[in-house]
């Protein structure tokens, strides 16, 4: 059996040791010469395997009747426990209602997963186990039996260390070579949000591989094996400080070395404040007519909600309305539509004069309009926005969403800053 512990502040998989099957050929042993250090007469060939002796170890079988263990104190009993009652042929689909019964079935993902992790043509059999006791550090492990001789036998352990917890995803083939992959999240939970780290473990005949080819973390997310990937659905952080977020769902697939983010699918704008976000993302790439299209969202489209926590409903619309139509600004100016231009800023001197909500945005623009006009390039106005002291309100409101959103800086706010 190996026994495999989770370092902090990362990951690490220690090497276990090899099972060895019955009937396997020895390695050379030291000091035989490798290819090629043989003499130049001589010609390598592979010796045909030798003809089997015995007949292939019996598999394991589901016996009834065999009864479940006494409750055990603890994870390193329970592994104890569980190994003898599954070598003695218990039935593994006892085994959630059971842990849970005892205190230790993991809080998310399944506590039972049975799977060919290893190629022997038999399914292992892997558990999730977690103790949480009262005014204790909670710790989590997994445990994987494998069938060896006729009966199920300790493979591998794994323990997720002090303060994590385990949520096992499935096994599927996600690296294509034949045999299931483990896929489980590693979970550490803070005073508001639970965050999990995803793993893909493959077996290379003598240890589990991580193949996650990167550090994902999720706030809550919802796992699926499917089609040879592993889908992430999460709807964000659960605090209000992280403010407004949209869901998203992140696709892991195989890219030939690793299993890493292939594609990222967000769900639809809800907020009427992440429209803009939406266009100003389209602004800084380049991609004018979508960022166009979305500040006029933010102006016309009465389906979008406002926020509702830092500022009143309608202080909320007045400066985000200010913004679209600053946007819109400046985008007509550097496609040199003076009159759209001219169009956008007298909407803004008409509809937040000072002492207004959105006041600090018309002023904005009364400047960058001076500076434009004077010397015909976007790039001057843009200075003089930037150098401003009105910046710093608008970025307070722009800033006051969350840190699970855009931190705004002075230069974002106009971004057509090169003379």
């Amino acid at each position: 059996m190996t026994r495999k512990t989770f370092p902090r502040p990362k990951l690490a998989l220690l090497l276990t040791g090899l099972l060895l099957l019955i009937g396997c050929r020895l390695a050379p042993a030291p000091g035989t010469l490798p290819p090629h250090e043989a003499p130049a007469t001589a010609t390598a060939t592979l010796a045909p395997p030798p003809a089997p002796t015995a007949t292939a170890p019996p598999a394991c079988q589901v016996k009834p009747d065999v009864p479940l263990p006494p409750a055990p104190a603890d994870l390193t009993s329970a592994a104890q426990a569980l190994e003898t009652y599954l070598a003695a042929g218990g039935d593994p689909m006892a085994l959630p209602a059971a842990l849970s019964t005892w205190g230790l079935a993991a809080r998310s993902g399944h506590t039972v997963v049975q799977a060919d992790l290893t190629g022997n043509g038999s399914n292992e059999v892997i558990v999730a186990l977690e103790q949480i006791k009262d005014d204790a550090e909670p710790t989590a492990q997994l445990q994987i039996y494998t069938c060896q001789d006729g009966a199920m036998r300790s493979l591998y352990s794994a323990e997720l260390g002090s303060w994590f917890n385990v949520n096992l995803i499935g096994a599927a083939d996600l690296t294509g070579d034949g045999k299931s992959d483990l896929a489980f999240a590693e979970v550490s939970c803070g005073a508001n949000t639970c965050w999990h780290t995803p793993h893909l473990w493959s077996w290379n005949g003598h240890d589990f591989q991580d193949q996650v080819g990167g550090d994902f973390t999720y706030p809550y997310p919802t796992f699926s094996l499917r089609d040879q990937t592993l889908l992430v659905r999460s709807d964000g952080i659960a605090s209000v400080g992280a403010g407004p977020q949209r869901p998203y769902t992140d696709t892991l697939a195989w890219d030939g070395h690793a299993l890493t983010v292939t594609a990222t699918i967000t769900g639809p704008i809800v907020y009427r404040y992440h429209m803009l976000v939406a266009g100003d993302r389209a602004l800084y790439t380049g991609k004018y007519a979508p960022a166009r299209a979305a500040y006029e969202r933010v102006l016309t489209d009465d389906t979008l909600r406002p926020w509702d926590a830092f500022y009143p409903v309608d202080e909320e619309r007045a400066w985000l309305d200010a913004l679209a139509h600053w946007r819109l600004l400046t985008l007509a100016a550097h496609a040199q539509d003076y009159t759209a231009a001219e169009t956008q800023r007298q909407t803004l001197q008409n509809d937040d004069p000072p002492g207004s909500p959105g006041a600090a945005v018309a002023e904005l623009a009364q400047l960058f309009w001076q500076q434009f006009t004077d010397t015909g390039n976007i790039a001057y106005g843009c200075q003089a926005v930037i150098q401003s002291p009105q910046v710093n309100d608008v970025l307070l409101f722009l800033n006051n969403y969350g840190y699970a959103n855009p931190t705004y800086t002075e230069q974002d706010l106009c971004p057509f800053d090169t003379p």
